[in-house]
């Protein structure tokens, strides 16, 4: 596994199946059909899952929870059919289920982005079918962090580029992978905001790498810069330490390397 994101911290989800007085937030390891008609729920907050349910409007009942903010899916497959009909969410976590997701399920996020006009924290981890951050970003122009880790088996075809848009001016914290970065580095000039930069797959794109941490020289907004690695790769040391003789007054909180498992 290797090192958590320095974003925004995680909630804190409670560790049991669903209980009739909940208030706050669910984590569900089983989806009760008793979920869409109660009334009980409909403060209902925060929702975490890992479910894999038969078919994609199985979570229908997500309809009956109106104050739903955050909604972190991990692993699930099918993904919900109803996610655009979420208005309320501001934060949505989609991690994959390790093996290729059902067409539909891809087109869902992508259908759905545009319609959460709400989001404010996006993370997107190990989709396979979504090879690069979905161009319908652009629509999201609350979007404070956003994080994608690209599928665990990318492929060796050019890497996708963030959508430019207004949606930039908003970010103020992006985890992605360094070859994504480096693709995406004209359109990154438009997010002012920016101050938290989390380089992914160091060891697997060092070149892409050192463009990023070039290009960082001249981002007096950054706080904080962490790059994710392994080997340590010769040409990223050397750029991090040229990075920091450049800026030796540099405002940044933080800036440092996250040593990934091999």
């Amino acid at each position: 596994m290797g090192a958590s994101c320095q974003l925004p911290p995680r909630p804190s989800f409670p560790r049991k199946p669903y209980q009739n007085n909940c208030t706050s937030s669910l984590h569900l390891s089983c989806f009760p059909c008793r979920l869409g008609p109660s009334q009980r729920c409909s403060s209902c907050r925060c929702l975490a899952s890992s479910l894999r349910l038969a078919s994609a409007a199985g979570y229908d009942p997500l309809r009956r929870l109106p104050r739903l903010h955050l909604l972190h899916l991990v692993g699930c497959s099918p993904l919900p059919a109803c996610l655009s009909s979420l208005a309320s969410l501001a934060e949505l976590r989609i991690k994959g289920p390790g093996q290729p997701l059902p067409p539909d399920s891809v087109g869902t996020i992508r259908a759905a982005l545009p319609r959460l006009h709400g989001l404010t924290q996006l993370r997107l981890d190990d989709i396979a079918g979504l090879p690069g951050p979905p161009p319908e970003l652009a629509w999201l122009t609350r979007l404070r962090t956003f994080a994608w880790s690209g599928p665990s088996h990318a492929s060796e075809a050019a890497p996708a580029a963030m959508p430019s848009g207004y949606w930039l001016g908003s970010l103020c914290a992006i985890a992605a992978p360094a070859a994504v970065l480096a693709a995406s580095l004209a359109m990154l000039g438009a997010a002012a905001r920016l101050r938290d930069l989390d380089i992914l797959g160091a060891d697997d794109h060092p070149a892409a790498t050192v463009s990023v941490l070039q290009w960082v020289q001249g981002r007096l907004t950054l706080q904080m810069l962490v790059v994710h690695t392994a080997a340590m790769p010769q040409s990223v040391v050397v750029a991090m330490m040229g990075l920091a003789r450049c800026r030796p007054d540099s405002p940044w909180s933080s800036v440092s390397f996250a040593r990934d498992s091999p």
